[in-house]
């Protein structure tokens, strides 16, 4: 997990993909599924982005809950020692956005301290796959409300990225 802790301290990116704009966050169809996503959540959720990095996701889960006067608690949680409120973002808006959420550093996916039914919804994009699968998926799924979501983007366990993860 150091490799990623030493990532996220030296970078200004909010996502792992650093070069050029994307750097900022992301666009396009990125952003988009994760808005058709968003949509199915009700106001005043609490949404968690599981292995949140620098908080790409997470920001855009802050950014459609204020565009769409949701009222959302947005938490992004990741093993490694992450504090993106210390990054500095260009745009004012997303800084704005990283400010509002709160980050939980240094747990695990499956130690996530959230209790029973307590979460609306749970994100993840390239982050879960990593954890412990089967504990991670118990965890989320004790602390999930009823009628709550699980939405993950994930690299597939033969990809060469997946496999140089290991």
């Amino acid at each position: 997990m150091q490799h990623w802790t030493d990532y996220w301290q030296s970078t200004n990116a909010l996502n792992s993909f650093a070069e050029g704009e994307q750097g900022t966050g992301y666009q396009a169809e990125i952003s988009q599924f994760w808005n058709s996503q968003f949509a199915s959540i009700q106001p005043k959720s609490t949404v968690v982005d599981l292995g949140t990095g620098n908080g790409a996701i997470a920001v855009l889960a802050q950014q459609y809950s204020e565009q769409n006067n949701s009222d959302w608690n947005v938490i992004g949680l990741d093993a490694a020692d992450i504090n993106p409120n210390n990054i500095k973002v260009s745009n004012k808006t997303t800084q704005s956005h990283l400010h509002k959420i709160q980050f939980v550093s240094k747990t695990p996916i499956e130690k996530a301290p959230f209790d029973k039914e307590t979460v609306d919804a749970f994100i993840s994009q390239f982050a879960f796959e990593y954890s412990d699968l089967e504990a991670s998926l118990k965890q989320s799924l004790n602390s999930l409300k009823p009628h709550g979501f699980i939405s993950l983007i994930c690299h597939h366990p033969d990809s060469h990225i997946s496999k140089d993860s290991l």
